[in-house]
């Protein structure tokens, strides 16, 4: 029995030494169909196979060069090569019969503003595999963006990601080959934000008063795309709670586009309309070194149907605290259920006896 074993053990060691012995040889004739010789039929056992391989039509890619040698050369290279198929338009569609058919199931790359530099440059195998694949698109992953990730940094281990980079999805925001929009993006960016956040749609079509970086359409401005260590993925720090104790950082995304003295000055004659003769109402509201109210406080963020961008309503906790905001010619005033009713004048200020319960 081991004489046998060890026997057997030795011409397998020996077989595999010497590879001729085992090995498929090529064939030295024109063929029509390589998937189905022994060298190239497990290009047809994956999930997904391009359909040339398909239809066992290996002449729409490839032209033989020496039969006897087994040598061959691309019909043509990199995007005129796949555009022969994957394109809107076709210069010589007699050069591969029945492409017709192939191209009524694909995509129409190319064409846009913008191209994808692997398309620009003709690398279409960058991210596709030409014969087949386990996955679909014939990409070489299960996720679109394990893909984007071989040449692109996303910001998928963020406290904040965006949802479609965390699932992998980079194809629901952005166009794989080409766009006419800045980012490869697949649709204007506001829109597309709104194909998601119909919500936030729905704020913007009923209020009159659009925040600027809204009215511009440009999201952007405040919100990182992909994900985000701050609140809402925005791009900077903004404080997302009702208090903050005063720091000048937490605004770092309000003082991207407003004057940081607007909370900084205690006293002014200029620098904002909200203020009680010299006194800087906005000062007295935020700078303080406990509660400070934030921004959000009385700002809307999107828009509003009020002046300055002022909210109906204070969000405290589950409870909305109207404002009651009324605007007078020189001032205004407010009676909302965090203090009492106070009103103010830029010509002839309020007198207050004390502020200590604002």
């Amino acid at each position: 029995m081991f004489k046998h074993t060890h026997i057997s053990a030795f011409l397998v060691a020996v077989l595999l030494s010497f590879p001729c012995l085992w090995a498929v040889e090529k064939p030295t004739e024109r063929t029509e169909n390589c998937t189905e010789g022994e060298c190239h039929n497990s290009y047809r056992q994956k999930q997904h196979v391009h359909q040339p391989i398909e239809l066992g039509v290996c002449k729409y890619c490839h032209k033989w060069v020496d039969p006897k040698e087994h040598t061959f050369k691309l019909f043509r290279t990199g995007k005129e090569l796949c555009g022969s198929c994957h394109e809107e338009q076709t210069d010589d569609l007699q050069i591969i019969p029945s492409v017709e058919q192939l191209r009524a199931k694909a995509h129409q790359i190319g064409k846009g503003k913008y191209i994808h530099k692997p398309l620009e440059e003709g690398q279409c195998i960058d991210c596709h595999n030409p014969h087949s694949s386990d996955y679909e698109y014939l990409v070489s992953a299960p996720k679109i963006g394990e893909v984007c990730r071989e040449c692109h940094e996303t910001s998928e281990f963020v406290k904040n990601p965006h949802e479609p980079v965390a699932e992998g999805e980079c194809n629901q925001c952005h166009d794989s080959h080409s766009s006419n929009y800045r980012f490869m993006l697949i649709d204007d960016q506001r829109q597309l934000c709104f194909s998601c956040h119909e919500d936030t749609k729905a704020e913007l079509d009923r209020f009159e008063y659009l925040h600027k970086p809204v009215a511009d359409r440009e999201c952007s401005d405040c919100h990182e795309p992909h994900g985000s260590d701050y609140f809402r993925m925005l791009i900077k720090k903004y404080p997302a709670e009702f208090y903050a104790p005063f720091d000048v950082s937490n605004y770092d995304l309000c003082f991207s586009c407003h004057q940081e003295d607007k909370v900084l000055i205690e006293e002014t004659e200029n620098l904002t309309d909200f203020r009680n003769g010299k006194t800087n109402l906005h000062y007295l509201h935020v700078n303080m070194p406990i509660k400070g109210r934030t921004c959000r406080t009385c700002h809307a963020t999107h828009a509003s149907n009020e002046p300055k961008h002022l909210r109906k309503n204070v969000p405290y906790g589950g409870w909305g605290i109207p404002i009651q905001f009324e605007k007078t010619e020189n001032g205004g005033g407010c009676s909302p259920g965090c203090h009492d009713p106070r009103l103010y004048d830029r010509i002839k200020p309020v007198i207050y006896i004390s502020d200590k319960n604002l």
